[in-house]
């Protein structure tokens, strides 16, 4: 492996007010994409507390991940995720299907932002 240092992480970050409040380092890497060689998987779930609610952040192919969706909603009292991603078109059916199911189970609301790729 290649890691050079704790920096080289595929991080997702919630700012406010021009200040970083929370991180998430994507814990379930995607191996078919080389994701293990570029990056260091993360070692933990991370809600954020706003205030009216509690957020859970979701990186791309954690979203294959029921127990992940799972555990910030019962351990961390999450009732929002914030899910990002850089999903293929040829799988968007995959991408809105995995969505709708974490929300389902959790009885919560999706909150995403996808950038497609060809």
């Amino acid at each position: 492996m290649l890691f050079r240092s704790e920096k080289q992480r595929n991080r997702m970050t919630v700012w406010r007010a021009g200040k970083e409040i929370a991180h998430y380092d994507k814990v379930h890497l995607f191996e078919p994409n080389g994701e293990l060689d570029l990056w260091k998987a993360g070692e933990n779930y991370v809600a954020v507390d706003l205030g009216h609610f509690k957020m859970g952040l979701i990186n791309c192919n954690d979203l294959r991940f029921p127990e992940q969706a799972m555990a910030l909603r019962l351990e961390a009292d999450c009732n929002v995720f914030a899910v990002v991603a850089w999903w293929p078109w040829r799988r968007d059916h995959v991408w809105r299907t995995l969505l709708r199911a974490r929300a389902i189970e959790n009885r919560s609301e999706e909150h995403t932002s996808e950038l497609q790729s060809h």
